[in-house]
């Protein structure tokens, strides 16, 4: 996203471009990776895949709640 800026543009339109820039490649990768989500969702419908997207994704939560809860209150000296 960064990298896609043009510093050049920067003078000529201020402070106001990086930000305008910033939320609109913000938008188009969240419109990207939503239809990522449609397209494998259409693909578990009709059969030919067995996960979503996103569930290739997700790391594996092997601990219970308890587990997640207790290593926080450790981890805050509870």
């Amino acid at each position: 996203m960064i990298e896609s800026i043009r510093l050049d543009l920067l003078d000529l339109f201020g402070s106001g471009y990086v930000i305008d820039h910033c939320v609109s490649a913000f938008l188009k990768s969240q419109r990207e990776e939503l239809y990522q989500y449609y397209i494998t969702d259409a693909l578990k419908v009709i059969g030919h895949l067995d996960r979503r997207f996103f569930d290739y994704f997700k790391p594996e939560e092997e601990r219970t709640a308890k587990e997640i809860i207790d290593s926080i209150k450790k981890k805050l000296g509870g």
